[in-house]
């Protein structure tokens, strides 16, 4: 991860990388739609985008493109609220062709999802899933009833 991208987080948010842990390259999804059977890895990139947003950075441009993340330690504690990963938690940049991209802890500006999105999780991850796909519906269906057969039972 270039020098530049890695400073550009200690200028703007006040955290400073104290060392890289890990780099990779991977491939971000075509979309952020999430269809049943999936393995859940649009979530991730969707969820995490919503916190690039909040920053003014934003991963939708470079869908279906490869980019390199890395991983870093901070030499600051996490905020309050990320308790008891203070001390542990890394944060990822994420760049294309040296651009930083993205950048998240839980959030750089130290809110949290919800105060990011203005929504709760169950909210917010309707947006990102396929509700036509049919196997979503028998699992909502099928959660649905469950729910129902809980409440009379108990």
């Amino acid at each position: 991860m270039p020098h530049r991208v890695q400073g550009s987080i200690r200028g703007k948010y006040g955290w400073t990388p104290l060392f890289r842990i890990s780099t990779f390259t991977e491939t971000l999804p075509a979309k952020f739609i999430h269809k049943a059977g999936e393995y859940p890895s649009v979530l991730y990139w969707a969820y995490n985008n919503e916190l690039n947003r909040a920053i003014g950075l934003d991963l939708s441009p470079y869908l279906g493109r490869t980019v390199e993340v890395g991983l870093y330690k901070l030499a600051e504690r996490l905020p309050e609220f990320m308790s008891p990963r203070r001390d542990s938690g890394p944060a990822v940049l994420v760049s294309h062709e040296g651009k930083l991209i993205g950048a998240w802890l839980d959030a750089l500006d130290g809110r949290r999802f919800e105060e990011v999105t203005h929504s709760s999780w169950d909210d917010w991850i309707k947006g990102v899933i396929d509700q036509e796909d049919p196997a979503e519906k028998k699992l909502a269906r099928n959660f649905y009833i469950t729910r129902l057969l809980v409440k009379l039972i108990c």
